[in-house]
């Protein structure tokens, strides 16, 4: 984690980003890859001077409401959410347990295109996703695929304060 977390800070002070997004600390649903990135981008963060901070550290997250939909969802349309994905080693009920709460919520429909082509490339997004999807109405498949929700980890969110639709906003 310091090594990568190491060259991050350098990618950082290069960069010099105004927002860094990353995985979820339990990386969405338990995928150990995404934990350990979610851990070097935290740690990068950290390396840096406080001032030279990139403004926001944002959390990509599935969501609880999102997670629980598909749980329920998933065995009507005979999937089975807990040996989910092409080795069958995700449980998507233990994962909804670990969703962030949503602070942001990006429309991202106009990328669709481009996201079903990079999930293209990843043999194992072929087998869970992809099998579940075809057997919904493709308007829900849109609508769902058409989302990317975060969590605002830095500046922490505060309770009462309204759901951010731009990972821009208030960045100067």
């Amino acid at each position: 984690v310091e090594e990568v977390a190491s060259a991050v800070a350098d990618h950082l002070r290069l960069l010099q980003p105004q927002v860094v997004l990353t995985h979820g600390p339990y990386g969405e649903y338990g995928h150990p890859d995404h934990a350990a990135v979610h851990r070097a981008t935290v740690a990068a963060y950290e390396l840096l001077p406080a001032e030279s901070r990139p403004s926001k550290l944002y959390f990509y997250t599935l969501g609880r409401t999102g997670m629980r939909w598909l749980v329920r969802v998933m065995p009507i349309v005979g999937v089975d959410p807990r040996p989910a994905g092409a080795n069958r080693d995700v449980n998507l009920r233990d994962a909804l347990d670990k969703q962030l709460p949503v602070t942001t919520r990006i429309d991202t429909s106009s990328a669709q295109p481009a996201k079903r082509r990079a999930l293209a490339c990843h043999a194992s997004q072929q087998a869970g996703p992809e099998s579940f999807w075809g057997a919904l109405p493709r308007w829900v498949v849109r609508r769902w695929q058409g989302t990317e929700v975060y969590h605002r980890a830095v500046p922490l969110f505060q309770p009462g304060e309204a759901l951010e639709r731009d990972l821009f906003s208030g960045v100067e």
